[in-house]
């Protein structure tokens, strides 16, 4: 998995003239009252057996050592987590699914997902990377 932040914003509304702040940002979660974009690379979960699908997990944990603030029920993947964000999903190469509390869709190249801080997941059935812009934009409940 390839990880790079792009941008990050400290408030809202945020001053057009803010410096950039992403050298500074750390953990999966954009600061408070703010955001920040990402761009990833999720490569596949190889074979069906549980093994890989861990092994993935275990690094998208090593990114992002907060993906679990909030605990996720994860019996239907083990990526499966909620965020206190409203995220813009935008697949940029390749195809993913999206794997929610109910069901899943397959994404492509060109989709958007707006995901409103439910338990969810990705998981690249693919036999190829899949590039995704995340924008995170900071929430409450």
């Amino acid at each position: 998995m390839c990880n790079a932040n792009i941008w990050a914003t400290s408030t809202a509304p945020v001053p057009v003239d803010e410096p950039d702040r992403i050298a500074d940002h750390t953990g999966l979660y954009p600061p408070k009252l703010g955001t920040v974009i990402r761009i990833m690379d999720i490569p596949p979960e190889t074979g069906e057996s549980e093994t890989p699908r861990t092994s993935s997990a275990a690094s998208a944990e090593s990114f992002f050592p907060d993906l679990h603030r909030r605990r996720a029920d994860t019996t239907r993947h083990p990526r499966m987590h909620i965020t206190d964000t409203v995220d813009y999903a935008i697949i940029l190469f390749g195809q993913m699914y999206a794997v929610m509390e109910d069901g899943e869709a397959l994404m492509k190249a060109g989709d958007v997902l707006v995901q409103r801080g439910t338990n969810h997941a990705w998981s690249n059935r693919s036999d190829q990377i899949c590039r995704v812009a995340f924008i995170l934009v900071d929430g409450s409940r």
